[in-house]
């Protein structure tokens, strides 16, 4: 009788180790599909950062050459002024 008990608890603690075994490999598969996400997120956040970054440099060199014009501008009006120095900051 003693050894049908001590086959079932051992039996209960396998069942048992597999049913932890069979979670853990399911933690460990959303651990890696987060992980997934969150590198993917991370790309998507740099290639932004690159978009504003290119925007910026766009938008720099557009007002670089409004900044030309509007001095050509005043030199023709008989303006011997500078309207905008670029290397001054706004």
């Amino acid at each position: 009788m003693e050894d049908k008990v001590l086959e079932e608890k051992l039996n209960c603690l396998a069942q048992s180790i597999a049913d932890l075994k069979k979670d853990l490999n399911t933690v460990a598969k959303y651990l890696a599909e987060a992980m997934s996400d969150i590198h993917k997120k991370e790309n998507t956040m740099q290639e932004d950062i690159e978009n504003l970054k290119g925007g910026f440099e766009a938008n720099a060199n557009l007002l670089s050459n409004h900044t030309d014009f509007l001095n050509i501008l005043a030199d023709k009006a008989g303006m011997n002024r500078v309207i905008f120095n670029q290397d001054e900051d706004f």
